[in-house]
């Protein structure tokens, strides 16, 4: 009893943390424009389709338009291009081959065992191939209960694909959400106080950093509503900035510390701020300017930096405790430099008007040979009975079919 009695505490807070969970509204996932473009292509492909081939066609066009839709929306600012192509080719197959073979039960059922199968395994190549691989089984099951004659289904599936690739054209032309222009002029103003920080002597004061970065925190903060990943990347940036500033604050007393001094270290370590400042500087203009030049000549000082860095070791003469830690500053400073040049790099494309739209991985393209083979490997090892992904492959391959025949076998109401 009293062991009873010590459980009940704890399962009444458990029970109420879940549904306190469970009730908990979270602003940050709400993206109002990403959305309003998504619901734009869903009413216009619904709109066409029932005035050119009336209620079934445009419900079918609609379907098609509403899975790029919602890809387009999570796939966050630049959504991936490939991923929503390959997601409206692979529903309108489904479709056809569920509406085509829905007439004979047996071919029908054997084939969803394979196509649930196939579609449970994707979960071994991401996200996209996850995305994939659910929205063909989803497509298989539901077109399947309207068996057409071949090309019956071909004009079915011919018909979503058209309502997928008006979602997909519109998602390129309707660049919305437009870029974050104030919140990056905030950012730059950050930046330019870091590099005069940078700039100055041991006794500069931080504070102008701190007090712009704190003006940018408001305006940064404040782009959360629309779910963005610029607006994720920005606040990262504005968190290096300020773990930036800690660290040239930091060397700043080791320099004071160390004295002017004739030894080349002072000296080499005094360049390595000079560069950092032309760094930050560049920070702030990439923030500003779509010059593809500004990042190009950012990614070369980065990098030539961090070569500085490394090479950076006081003579025999100079070397003291005070050096020592100074390089171990200094190669933190290096550090978030790279980090910095990573956020920049995906605000900068995030921000560019023509690349807002479905985008292309070009850096992945070049080697799209390498990739095939990756992923034919991936699948590969993971056709193993004792792999997470054959395992839930294979529930796939059973439940999906199981759940199809007693809906289709049972008086079940639906809809």
């Amino acid at each position: 009893m009293a062991s009873a009695t010590t459980r009940t505490p704890s399962s009444h807070g458990a029970l109420t943390r879940a549904v306190r969970d469970a009730a908990a509204f979270d602003p940050s996932g709400l993206a109002p424009l990403a959305g309003l473009r998504a619901a734009v292509g869903l009413v216009a492909s619904l709109a066409i389709g029932l005035a050119v081939g009336g209620p079934s066609a445009a419900v079918i066009a609609a379907s098609g338009a509403l899975i790029i839709g919602i890809l387009s929306v999570t796939g966050g600012v630049r959504p991936p291009l490939v991923t929503m192509i390959v997601t409206g080719v692979a529903q309108a197959s489904s479709i056809f081959v569920g509406s085509a073979t829905g007439q004979v039960a047996a071919v029908h059922v054997g084939i969803l065992v394979l196509w649930a199968f196939a579609g449970g395994l994707s979960v071994a190549l991401g996200q996209g191939a996850t995305t994939v691989g659910l929205q063909a089984i989803i497509a298989f099951v539901v077109y399947g209960r309207f068996a057409e004659s071949p090309v019956g289904a071909l004009r079915l599936a011919g018909v979503a694909l058209a309502g997928a690739t008006f979602q997909i054209l519109l998602t390129g032309v309707v660049r919305w959400p437009a870029a974050l222009r104030a919140q990056r002029a905030h950012l730059a103003v950050v930046f330019r106080e870091l590099a005069s920080l940078a700039r100055g002597d041991p006794n500069t004061s931080s504070l102008p950093v701190a007090e712009a970065a704190d003006v940018a925190q408001r305006f940064v903060s404040g782009s959360s509503l629309l779910a963005r990943d610029d607006g994720t990347a920005m606040r990262g940036l504005l968190d290096e900035a300020r773990r930036t500033r800690l660290t040239l604050v930091s060397l700043a007393g080791l320099r004071r510390r160390m004295g002017p001094g004739p030894g080349s270290f002072v000296t080499d370590v005094q360049g390595l701020l000079q560069d950092g400042a032309h760094i930050f500087d560049d920070v702030a203009a990439a923030l500003t300017t779509s010059d593809e030049a500004v990042i190009e000549r950012l990614r070369v000082r980065i990098d030539t930096l961090s070569r500085s860095t490394r090479e950076l070791h006081p003579s025999t003469a100079d070397a003291t405790t005070l050096t020592s830690a100074t390089v171990d500053v200094v190669a933190a400073l290096a550090g978030q430099l790279r980090a910095i040049n990573t956020l920049v790099d995906e605000i900068w494309h995030s921000g560019r008007p023509k690349l807002r739209r479905p985008h292309l991985n070009r850096r992945r393209d070049r080697n799209w040979r390498e990739r095939v083979r990756s992923n034919i490997e991936q699948i590969h090892s993971d056709l193993d009975p004792q792999s997470a992904p054959f395992r839930h492959a294979t529930r796939m391959a059973v439940l999906v079919p199981a759940s199809s025949l007693i809906g289709e076998y049972t008086p079940l109401a639906r809809g």
